[in-house]
């Protein structure tokens, strides 16, 4: 199960095989939306959106006319701009689309997107109208960290402090108030009005941008586009710590993508103590144990029950799962890093992005 592609999204067209969220649905019909059925909500909605290299891209997408664009405004594809028509697909309740291009796309309105650039993927919130409130944007956001890099793609996790003052402090693999001195990155931030905040460190150089998508529960979710040029570069996937820690209920059946697979897939969380994923095309089920809030509040953790079988020549793998629960949505947002027999990150098989929506 969950045999890795060597890249994470392709955007070619024609090319099903190794697309982001590929279905069955969408490698049997042809891309053109003449006389496809529509599934999806209508709406018209603009995203800020992190990419996984580090970037960052404005997208636009409009079901109405079932077109979408994006151009990215900052990183190594500057400049990259693409636009194209969508076709709506059955699965996810109407969240999923197929690109022209060859690539699916994942709607949550009014909540989250995710979808291929260049080959690599990109996660995004909706641009905000007006400024973000001091009690929005203040606190501290716990992140799970997706990176591309040459050796691979990596996981890890972190947070974020966000002072009144406009002061930041980052801390990788601790919260910020456990972390000593040293291992803390600080710097000032700057809010654009938009929904989008940067990052600088002290020698005025961009960590990153947080993307965030306030919400009236106080639950505030954000993207963390860490910036091309720091040990960070890639995509995390945060929650604002809430003052009181809380577990919610994550039982349910779900809908669930997995980057680099090549059909979308079904499970449900037992009890909220298990994922269990059933695998394409067999009714072999696969179950990851589940921890809350660990290492912190408003996130989930895991790892697999048993070991797989050999992958891509590796023997005795495990998965470890991070994830963020939004209540809002209904939706487990996280990655999956495959272990090797030394209970180490694997360099065979990287690790994967993971979003599971609730039916």
């Amino acid at each position: 199960m969950f045999t890795r592609k060597t890249v994470l999204l392709a955007i070619t067209s024609g090319v099903c095989a190794s697309a982001l969220l590929v279905s069955s649905y969408a490698c049997r019909h042809d891309s053109s939306n003449d006389g496809a059925p529509f599934y999806g909500k209508r709406f018209k909605q603009s995203f800020h959106a992190g990419v996984s290299v580090g970037d960052l891209a404005e997208v636009k997408i409009d079901t109405n006319e079932l077109r979408y664009s994006y151009e990215v405004t900052e990183g190594i594809y500057n400049g990259t701009k693409k636009s194209g028509s969508l076709q709506s697909l059955p699965e996810f309740g109407g969240a999923l689309y197929k690109t022209d291009a060859g690539a699916n796309l994942l709607v949550v309105p009014n909540e989250v997107i995710i979808g291929g650039i260049m080959n690599h993927f990109y996660v995004g919130v909706p641009t905000q109208s007006a400024a973000l409130s001091a009690a929005d944007l203040t606190g501290t956001y716990n992140y799970i960290h997706f990176m591309e890099t040459s050796q691979g793609d990596h996981t890890g996790y972190g947070s974020v402090e966000l002072s009144a003052n406009g002061t930041f402090h980052l801390a990788e693999k601790k919260a910020v108030s456990q972390a000593k001195l040293q291992d803390i990155t600080s710097g000032t931030y700057k809010d654009l009005g938009n929904g989008v905040v940067e990052l600088f460190a002290t020698d005025s150089n961009k960590v990153a941008n947080v993307l965030v998508r306030a919400r009236a529960n106080g639950q505030t979710f954000a993207v963390i586009d860490f910036s091309q040029g720091t040990g960070y570069a890639g995509i995390g996937f945060a929650q604002k710590q809430s003052a009181v820690q809380t577990k919610v209920s994550l039982e349910g059946e779900y809908n669930i993508l997995v980057t680099g697979e090549e059909k979308s897939t079904t499970g449900d969380v037992v009890g909220n103590d298990y994922i269990r994923i059933k695998e394409p095309d067999s009714q072999n089920l696969f179950s990851i144990k589940l921890s809350q809030n660990s290492p912190w509040n408003g996130l989930v953790s895991g790892e697999s029950v048993g070991k797989l079988p050999d992958i891509d020549g590796e023997k005795d793998m495990k998965l470890r799962f991070y994830g963020i629960y939004s209540e809002s949505s209904k939706t487990l947002y996280g990655v999956i890093e495959y272990l090797n027999n030394r209970n180490q990150p694997s360099k065979v098989v990287p690790a994967s992005a993971f979003i599971a929506i609730k039916k």
